[in-house]
């Protein structure tokens, strides 16, 4: 398989075992006052998180917001609602994809030949350094 490939089925692991979430998740981060979101848990106040909103329609209005206040505001049901639309799980995908091509060329460095060894190995990429 191609990396890309193999990037695409490690995404889908992680996205059909919800390791770290479904398309529509919004919490709040554990490292401060912004929003986690979506099936990779992308963080929000100018970093993955807002580049995540900016794929999608309407995004731009969750975008450099705080938690505290879409939950002020009462709008952390829309922000799901955005992330679990179709362009937010395929803006989801692409990206988490594309960041899963590094986990599946790590994996291969690493002698993993197998792509159903590479693609296991690539699931534990996100939360392991080894």
């Amino acid at each position: 398989m191609e990396i890309s490939e193999l990037g695409k089925e490690i995404a889908l692991g992680l996205i059909n075992t919800g390791v770290e979430g479904g398309f529509g998740s919004v919490s709040c981060s554990t490292a401060g006052d912004y929003p986690s979101m979506g099936c990779s848990q992308w963080e929000g106040l100018g970093g993955r998180g807002d580049a995540l909103l900016s794929y999608i329609d309407g995004g731009d209005h969750f975008a450099g917001r705080a938690y505290s206040d879409i939950e002020a505001a009462d709008e952390l049901g829309a922000l799901s609602e955005l992330l679990n639309s179709e362009q937010g799980q395929a803006a989801q995908l692409a990206i988490l994809s594309g960041d899963c091509e590094t986990y599946a060329q790590t994996a291969i460095d690493a002698g993993l030949t197998d792509a159903r060894c590479v693609i296991y190995a690539g699931m534990w990429g996100p939360t392991s350094t080894y």
